[in-house]
């Protein structure tokens, strides 16, 4: 499961990055044309991916043996004393 998780937070990011570039691309072309229904679902289908994304991280923050595990077996202050350990637990993506 958490392979999984991985993989959709690791496409995500694309899918966020597409949605983004056509979002600015729309807004750039249609810029004396009145706000559309597709604009606003361009940022809708943005703003879910984006949602989406922070919700899986989050999960694999706590199930993940990087984030919260790394803090129950070693303790936070030798976490953050390790420069490794507090980069692999802070930046985890």
């Amino acid at each position: 499961m958490y392979q999984g998780m991985l993989h959709l937070h690791s496409v995500l990011r694309w899918i966020i990055l597409i949605l983004l570039l056509v979002a600015v691309y729309k807004s750039l072309v249609d810029k004396n044309k009145p706000f559309t229904s597709g604009h606003r679902k361009t940022g809708l289908f943005l703003m879910i991916s984006a949602d989406v994304m922070l919700l899986v991280g989050i999960y694999q923050w706590v199930t993940g043996p990087m984030g919260l595990k790394s803090i129950q077996a070693n303790g936070m202050s030798v976490v953050m004393k390790n420069s490794v350990l507090r980069f692999l637990l802070l930046n985890i993506s």
